[in-house]
């Protein structure tokens, strides 16, 4: 019975879908607006053989005159927001919560050089606006780091969201620039009775969590156990999760959650 129950499992972990596994440089992490975010994009688009960018908003002299020279998308005032901020740059990726306008909020950009998530972007980019194809490689190993990929709403990138919170074990630390979802705001006013809770909060945003502390950011970030990383487009609302075309990326590598870290200690520091 023991052989037969071995070989049924044996016979599902084959079938199983495989993660696949990349190496390459590290995943660079910036910080706008106190990092040049403006000169590396700019100096990106004009080394890639081929570009393809959907920003929400662009409006820096710089960055739009680089855009013009790719293929590029913007929000065009539908009902449902094209709020991302993300590249395909041959076969890597930039994304996070910067728009390239002019700005003394908070914000952050990744660039990770990864063929498989190039190729979750770019069908994405393919598909906007209003597409709802699921993703076709939600995950994958990167420098031995997993790295999962989502697109609201097709993806529910709230469930995922709130996935990781529940699991989190230590500490939970965000950089939010707007919150209403109830639920993930529920969760983490649980979490705060078992863990260390603690964030940062847009101003104008301070009456949803009262207890965080308020600063200039437009950060969509949260950071769990010190070790995974949650960041992207997508603000913790209901239009981010089931209207709007959004993307996060959640990694799991504590080098990056260490330099998100360091970005929340500038904010409180600063305050």
């Amino acid at each position: 019975m023991r052989a037969f129950i071995v070989s049924i499992l044996l016979i599902l972990a084959a079938c199983a879908p495989q993660i696949p596994i990349e190496n390459g440089p590290p995943i660079e992490v910036l910080f706008c607006e106190r990092e040049d975010c403006v000169g590396r994009l700019v100096g990106l688009l004009a080394q890639a053989e081929d570009a393809k960018c959907a920003i929400y908003q662009a409006s820096l002299p710089e960055v739009v005159n680089a855009l013009e020279s790719v293929d590029w998308i913007t929000d065009d005032d539908r009902g449902a927001l094209m709020h991302n901020k993300f590249c395909v740059l041959d076969e890597a990726v930039w994304t996070g919560s910067w728009n390239p306008t002019k700005t003394t909020r908070a914000n952050n950009a990744v660039l990770v050089h990864s063929t498989v998530l190039a190729r979750n972007y770019l069908d994405e980019f393919e598909e906007l606006p209003g597409g709802r194809w699921r993703v076709k490689h939600p995950m994958v190993s990167y420098n031995n780091y997993l790295i999962e990929n989502y697109f609201c709403p097709e993806d529910d990138c709230k469930e995922h969201v709130l996935e990781q919170l529940e699991n989190a074990e230590h500490s939970i630390v965000f950089m939010l620039s707007w919150i209403t979802d109830a639920d993930i705001m529920r969760l983490l006013d649980e979490k705060r009775e078992e863990i260390t809770v603690k964030g940062v909060i847009d101003k104008a945003q301070q009456d949803a969590l009262p207890w965080a502390t308020p600063a200039n950011v437009h950060h969509k970030v949260f950071i769990i156990d010190g070790k995974t990383v949650i960041t992207g487009s997508y603000n913790p609302t209901r239009n981010g999760n089931e209207v709007n075309d959004e993307n996060i990326l959640i990694i799991h590598d504590p080098a990056v959650a260490r330099k998100f870290l360091e970005e929340y200690d500038y904010l409180v520091n600063q305050g």
